[in-house]
């Protein structure tokens, strides 16, 4: 089980740079009316 955790570790320390963390980010606004429903 200690080594799992152990492997696992480097993987765990990568996860925020997979998920994007201090990157740039682009949002997508968009409106709709109840008649393009």
């Amino acid at each position: 089980m200690v080594t799992v955790f152990s492997k696992a570790k480097p993987i765990v320390a990568d996860v925020p740079t997979l998920m994007g963390v201090n990157t740039p980010r682009t949002y997508l606004v968009i409106f709709q009316n109840d008649k393009e429903l």
